[in-house]
């Protein structure tokens, strides 16, 4: 079927880019791909994992900075799918393992992950499932906060917070402020579904709640509502971008002509 195919060459893709990245790659003939595919399938969201985004974007040298420059700095992968971006920063940019964390709500992913990499014993990263929007009681209990509270220095966001409206965002990117260390330096950066003309929109055929879709002017504004309520002072950068999954979004129910990717990184300064 379609899916399925799209599916397909999303992996050949997968395999040869992060192969040429120094990552185990998918052989897309073995014996493991078509058990990847089929459980593949049963995630909506399958496809839109399967690119490195973080790498080519322009804040990536400080995270790096940060990452390198502190020897028990944490990176936190906020709905890390399947671990590509975490298995990226080991094997290309030579982080250790042991300070990368990542959850998802899907905790089916971790051991897709495993069997797409096939890396089980040597990926020791810190993987817990975890709802981010989920009430504060629940929050607070979680393994999540338990485990990573205190120890984030950096935290990625890719392709996620687009799914709240803005009170939900700022809910969001407070809780993941709640994981990371005190002072100065912190990152917080991200990648998600923008557009030219910030507001609220339905996700039509994906979800039954609006979200909120943000140009860069709604994103420094989103972030004052984050200093008002914290008290902490951030510096923030971002930018809107038509590239491939621009592309790929046209024609979904929920995009129109002024859909873009957005990519922001906010910087803690207080």
């Amino acid at each position: 079927c379609h899916v399925t195919h799209y599916i397909y060459r999303s992996l050949v893709y997968l395999s040869v880019t992060l192969r040429y990245s120094g990552i185990l790659g998918l052989v897309c003939n073995s014996p493991v791909q078509g058990q990847v595919l089929s459980e593949g399938l049963t995630y909506t969201s399958f496809p839109a994992w399967v690119f490195c985004h973080l790498a080519h974007l322009p804040f990536y040298p400080r995270v790096l900075a940060r990452l390198q420059d502190h020897a028990s700095a944490g990176f936190l992968d906020a709905g890390c799918c399947v671990g590509q971006e975490l298995r990226y920063l080991v094997h290309r940019a030579k982080i250790s393992v042991r300070s990368l964390y990542g959850f998802d709500l899907e905790a089916g992913f971790f051991d897709l992950g495993y069997k797409i990499f096939r890396d089980d014993a040597k990926f020791p990263a810190t993987l817990v499932p975890a709802d981010l929007g989920t009430k504060d009681s629940e929050w607070e209990t979680s393994p999540v906060v338990d485990t990573m509270r205190g120890k984030i220095d950096v935290v990625w966001a890719g392709s996620l917070l687009h799914f709240w409206d803005f009170e939900g965002q700022v809910q969001s990117i407070l809780r993941l402020i709640g994981l990371c260390r005190e002072g100065k330096g912190v990152i917080l950066c991200g990648r998600q579904m923008g557009s030219l003309l910030a507001g609220e929109y339905e996700l039509t055929g994906l979800l039954e709640t609006n979200h909120c879709r943000h140009n860069v002017e709604s994103l420094k504004g989103l972030w004052f509502e984050i200093q008002r309520r914290t008290g902490q002072r951030w510096e923030i950068e971002g930018g809107l971008e038509v590239g491939q999954t621009t592309t790929k979004m046209q024609g979904m129910n929920f995009v129109d002509s002024n859909v873009r990717v957005i990519w922001w990184c906010a910087t803690r300064l207080s």
